[in-house]
């Protein structure tokens, strides 16, 4: 049991001897841009979709070299001491970088998840978007507005403001007067059925140019409902685009811990458990390979005793 002692508290010891290190963590959620239906990483993969991509940028060359640049910190140690993480299946992730700089621990995660979330998400696109969305709003309220005009415009000129329920009167009063006409024709009343008859065929012109009318007012309408959907969809839009630049925000989207100190004990107890493991392992593996190698070596010995042995011979 020597051995696995002495490997417990020699590697205590050297864990124990090296310099204190610190861990800071940075946490990003951007739910507002994942998971929606017009979101960038939309559907039910949209949370792993955008954790592998962001995990990726996070670890690339590129950003480590930013953010060195930014802090001073050598490219190599920022790539050894951070680590991300997924929280769950969601969309949050942490990044924690450990150092055994303790100044440098926030810096340094900070400009991680900075970099990263702007990498990926550019707030000056975003911005862009909103200024588009709001050119389709606009674009949309003057459509509405035209639309409107030129309905206004067909009332002034026509005297009717509407022109279906006056086509729908004047089919009723044809249709009553055809009727009476009827009537009055199979009651014997001969002439009456010829006036009424007269009457309805007269209004039918009337009828006729109401029906054109109509046609043109259902035009103007239909218009309308066409750029009262549009600007419906247009503000839509501008709603979600509206949402993006205060998600893309760091300030918003990103949370950091303060820097804690890295439990040495508690790391040394583990390695130390783990080497104690490891020797005692090689131990037994020792002990039996001595085994091994001793009993090879005895067998030939008993057979050459066994061949050297007197043989009586019988008479």
């Amino acid at each position: 049991m020597l051995v696995p002692l002495l490997a417990a508290g020699g590697t205590a010891g050297l864990v124990l001897r090296q310099p204190q290190e610190y861990v800071a963590t940075a946490t990003v959620a951007v739910p507002g841009l994942v998971g929606g239906q017009d979101a960038q990483f939309s559907g039910s993969t949209g949370n792993r979709a955008f954790v592998a991509n962001f995990l990726a940028v996070v670890h690339s060359q590129a950003i480590a070299e930013a953010v060195a640049a930014e802090t001073k910190i050598p490219v190599d140690d920022i790539i050894a001491g951070t680590v991300t993480s997924p929280v769950g299946e969601s969309s949050v992730v942490t990044v924690t970088y450990k150092t055994d700089r303790k100044a440098s621990a926030d810096p340094v995660v900070t400009a991680l998840a900075t970099k990263s979330l702007t990498f990926m998400f550019d707030p000056r696109l975003a911005v862009a978007d909103v200024t588009r969305a709001q050119g389709f709003v606009d674009a949309a309220n003057k459509a509405v507005t035209d639309a409107q005009a030129a309905i206004n415009a067909f009332v002034a000129e026509t005297k009717l403001a509407n022109p279906t329920q006056d086509y729908q009167v004047k089919a009723q009063q044809i249709a009553t007067l055809e009727e009476q006409a009827v009537a009055a024709g199979s009651r014997g009343e001969t002439d009456a059925s010829a006036r009424i008859a007269a009457a309805a065929v007269a209004m039918k012109p009337q009828l006729t140019a109401l029906g054109g009318l109509v046609a043109r007012f259902n035009v103007l309408t239909e218009g309308k409902q066409r750029a009262l959907a549009q600007l419906d969809d247009a503000q839509k839009g501008l709603a979600s685009a509206s949402d993006k630049p205060a998600a893309v925000n760091p300030a918003s989207a990103i949370s950091v811990s303060a820097t804690t100190d890295v439990a040495r004990l508690q790391s040394a107890a583990q390695k130390s458990v783990a080497a104690s493991a490891a020797a005692f392992f090689l131990v037994l593996l020792a002990l039996f390979t001595l085994e091994a190698i001793f009993r090879g070596s005895s067998e030939p010995e008993s057979m050459a005793e066994v061949t050297t042995m007197p043989v009586a011979v019988s008479r």
